[in-house]
């Protein structure tokens, strides 16, 4: 993949640059984490997200999930996330007892994979189908990888005039979803999405 051939459009204003993602694979001791993760997470029922009450989400989910107000999604977010009243606060879910196991399992994941990667928040999404769209309201580069039991999947970028699938299958990928426009791939079967991210209005 040519970095000097390929660009992107920012979503706030036209401003080429290069491709800058990539897929980092798993460290010493990362899979064992993640097996314990995939455990945890089979065990645990993720809320039901209704897409109608989530105008930032219904507008990039795809198929039988864009289908407002009548599928929810499974979804979790762990962290920081936007109160329109009080600003950034800790999700609701954060502060609930039953998911300290799986939120401290995640966190220790990154510390082992990059221990200098700052976040605020981590979205679980299990089995959540996207349209392409920007991650508006990220600040800077993300983390995502996918866990689980399928097959297929991975995150499609658009690069130029054409579609790239970054396959991360237990592999992380480095992307800025502020800049470039992505999706989620098919898969088959149970698939966890972990994303690790900054939200916009982190001081």
């Amino acid at each position: 993949m040519s970095n000097t051939e390929i660009h992107s459009v920012h979503n706030e204003g036209a401003h080429p640059k290069a491709w800058d993602g990539r897929i980092e694979p798993l460290k010493a001791g990362e899979k064992e984490l993640i097996d314990e993760a995939v455990r945890i997470l089979e065990e645990l029922e993720l809320p039901n997200k209704n897409s109608k009450g989530s105008t930032n989400r219904a507008n990039i989910l795809k198929g039988k999930e864009a289908m407002r107000g009548r599928t929810p999604i499974q979804a979790v977010n762990l962290g920081l996330v936007m109160d329109y009243k009080r600003g950034l606060v800790l999700s609701r879910e954060t502060r609930q007892k039953k998911y300290i196991p799986i939120h401290n399992v995640l966190k220790k994941l990154m510390r082992k994979h990059n221990p200098n990667f700052r976040f605020t928040s981590i979205l679980i999404n299990k089995d959540v189908g996207t349209d392409f769209h920007f991650d508006k309201n990220n600040n800077g580069f993300s983390y995502c990888i996918g866990i689980g039991n399928f097959t297929g999947g991975g995150v499609d970028f658009k690069i130029g005039n054409k579609i790239k699938n970054m396959d991360n299958k237990n592999k992380w990928l480095y992307y800025d979803g502020k800049s470039w426009e992505h999706r989620t791939a098919t898969e088959k079967g149970t698939r966890y999405a972990i994303i690790y991210y900054n939200k916009k209005g982190r001081k």
